[in-house]
């Protein structure tokens, strides 16, 4: 549909309550975007609105016109780039945020989000090259609030490398619920990050994610991987991170074979979800019961 006719369209909408705006065409780093139609259509969407998504190749200063937007609750965001007439622009009742490429996160520290509880991001597909192209570090995260209590990532192992989780979490004292991502695709099971050392004191639900391409039962495939993923659990529920609330809510992780399965993908984001998918097989399990669960499920690994 035309852009000049959905803005000739929305201010009549007054009780619309989300929009979002997704276009296929143009890359993220295109330098030809239609600022001047996409502005006239953010100022034109009512201002009752909680919800929006918005995946179109933009310069980040079209954003200017939210901070009117005293209703939005949730943003997510995707194929933004900075721009130098970018404004501090403040949503004092945004909760959610969703980034969904490595592109918008050069314009994060524009915003300012004093409310916002849970955040998601996917850092899958960026490059070490990002930081000299947008001038910043996407692993650095310090500037989001200490509101921040549900957080869910995505990392590409292969191309942005964290050793442990301490970076991540550390910046959010009030972090209640952490989702990621274990890479499989790698021969190297230590490309991942660890929970080594690691101390926080309000993490209560942690939701892992183990995707794979391949056949799980090929080139010794069971014996690396399912090494490491009960080592990668022990270190959560033995001590070797402190995490004093932890131990008493249950750990979930949902074993994916497809890059497309989004419906096991949305499970490590329910804390009130704690099972072990492998494959159909789901085990049921909470952190302070784990060695139980490895006698009862017949799992034989030393250590």
């Amino acid at each position: 549909m035309d852009v000049t006719l959905i803005g000739l369209i929305l201010p009549g909408c007054g009780n619309l309550i989300a929009f979002g705006w997704e276009s296929r065409e143009g890359s993220p780093y295109s330098t030809t975007l239609g600022l001047s139609t996409d502005e006239d259509l953010m100022r034109s969407i009512p201002l009752g609105i909680s919800v929006l998504r918005w995946n179109r190749p933009s310069f980040s200063n079209l954003f200017t016109s939210l901070r009117n937007h005293m209703a939005l609750r949730q943003l997510c965001i995707s194929r933004i780039q900075s721009s130098s007439e970018d404004h501090l622009v403040t949503l004092p009742s945004l909760t959610h945020l969703e980034t969904r490429d490595m592109v918008v996160w050069s314009i994060l520290h524009r915003l300012d989000m004093p409310s916002i509880s849970h955040l998601k991001v996917d850092w899958e597909g960026a490059y070490d090259a990002d930081i000299e192209r947008f001038g910043f570090d996407p692993r650095n995260i310090h500037h989001f609030p200490d509101s921040i209590r549900h957080f869910r990532i995505q990392i590409d192992v292969f191309t942005l490398q964290f050793t442990s989780f301490s970076p991540i979490i550390a910046p959010f004292p009030n972090l209640e619920t952490f989702s990621y991502e274990l890479n499989m695709q790698t021969d190297n099971v230590h490309m991942n990050p660890d929970w080594i050392g690691i101390h926080h004191r309000t993490l209560q639900h942690v939701g892992i994610q183990c995707r794979i391409f391949s056949s799980p039962w090929a080139d010794g495939f069971t014996f690396r991987w399912g090494r490491f993923l009960i080592n990668h659990i022990k270190e959560l529920a033995t001590g070797h991170a402190h995490l004093p609330l932890l131990p008493n809510v249950s750990l979930s992780i949902v074993w994916v074979f497809r890059n497309d399965d989004a419906t096991r993908r949305e499970e490590t984001d329910n804390p009130e979800h704690g099972s072990y998918g492998l494959s159909t097989a789901r085990i049921k399990f909470k952190c302070n019961s784990f060695f139980r669960y490895l006698h009862e499920t017949g799992v034989g690994v030393s250590y």
